[in-house]
């Protein structure tokens, strides 16, 4: 996975491969709603479905094969999605993580028929409501293709199509859908949905608008002033360095701590660290008694990460990773993962 993430990410770097991935969840989600079916061919379904089998092993591998193979049009698309995600994110664990919850939450049902036989009278029969989830799925990978879009495409481009996309939701979904008295559980959780959907719609589409001025003037433009800007990011940043070996020099001749930053152009959530982190005024404070490193890692096979990972002993390539070392380059902290600004605040303070 690690690999695969790595290859990935350099495919990342080029807008046409993010604007292809983009179409290809796009792909899936159609299949979802219904335009068409991503099936096995019938032919093949059917010669393993007449396959005789003696029982045992062979026979749960091959019932298991056909049960895959009935569900294909319904999980297929939704599986690949989780893969190509996977795939993208260049974290070995968050891809076990992430694959072991899906397998969990499709053979927890089947666990519980094969234990307990009498549940199969309580199951629902197949009906609309397979057809709503089916379509809710349809939705989520929408969302995933506008994930991947973000890396080319502006923030508030993809606020607005994200608003579009939940308001699709709310109104194809069931959120204006009138409920009766007797309305069942599932109705009524499909208009909670809905309605949930369409007022994040509404704050993303609205917050577009007015920041962006599409209609009326940015609204920095007739906001009193002070709204907005109370918040903690400052206009400063922090004064980064890029070249590694006179970086921890100069940490070792000055008696100063150092922190890593390490980045790479397909990484999301190495933007959000940078904004939401590393844009805080706290830690930019901070990291003025720091020597401050960026260090772009953009593969997990090059010849910069291997030899960045073997020196700071680092077992799997993930991005976005903080490192905090003594004045003497040894690793007193390593964070993998975006992490909060008062977290990492109380980090820093504790090197001296």
């Amino acid at each position: 996975v690690s690999l695969v993430g790595g290859v990935f990410g350099a495919w990342l770097a080029n807008p046409i491969v993010v604007i292809g991935i983009a179409v290809v969840f796009v792909i899936f989600s159609l299949s979802m709603f219904g335009l068409y079916e991503l099936n096995v061919p019938a032919s093949i379904r059917q010669k393993l479905g007449t396959a005789k089998s003696t029982g045992g092993v062979l026979g749960a591998m091959i019932l298991g094969v056909v049960a895959a193979l009935v569900v294909s049009p319904c999980v297929g698309p939704f599986v690949a999605g989780i893969l190509l995600y996977v795939a993208t994110s260049g974290s070995p664990l968050f891809g076990f993580i992430i694959l072991y919850v899906f397998a969990v939450g499709l053979g927890t049902l089947y666990i519980l028929i094969a234990t307990f036989s009498s549940t199969l009278t309580a199951l629902p029969g197949a009906g609309e409501w397979m057809d709503t989830i089916k379509k809710f799925f349809g939705f989520v990978l929408l969302i995933m293709a506008l994930y991947f879009l973000q890396t080319v495409v502006s923030a508030e481009t993809i606020a607005l199509l994200t608003g579009l996309v939940l308001l699709a939701l709310a109104v194809f979904g069931g959120g204006f859908d009138r409920l009766a008295p007797d309305s069942g559980f599932f109705l009524r959780i499909k208009k909670f949905v809905g309605v949930l959907a369409f007022i994040v719609a509404l704050y993303l589409i609205l917050g577009t608008i007015l920041g962006m001025g599409l209609i009326l003037p940015p609204a920095s433009d007739w906001m009193p002033r002070g709204i907005g800007t109370a918040g903690t990011v400052n206009e400063n940043h922090i004064a980064w360095q890029t070249d590694l070996t006179d970086g921890l020099a100069r940490a070792k001749a000055e008696n100063k701590p150092v922190i890593i930053d390490t980045w790479a152009t397909w990484c999301a959530n190495c933007r959000v660290l940078e904004k939401k982190t590393f844009g805080d005024s706290n830690i930019i404070d901070e990291s003025k008694r720091f020597v401050a490193l960026k260090i772009q890692l953009e593969t997990a096979s090059s010849p910069e990460s291997v030899a960045f990972m073997k020196q700071f002993g680092i077992r799997h390539y993930s991005l976005p990773t903080t490192l905090l070392l003594n004045s003497e380059g040894k690793v007193i902290e390593m964070i993998q993962g975006v992490i909060e600004p008062d977290k990492l605040l109380q980090l820093m303070k504790k090197l001296n």
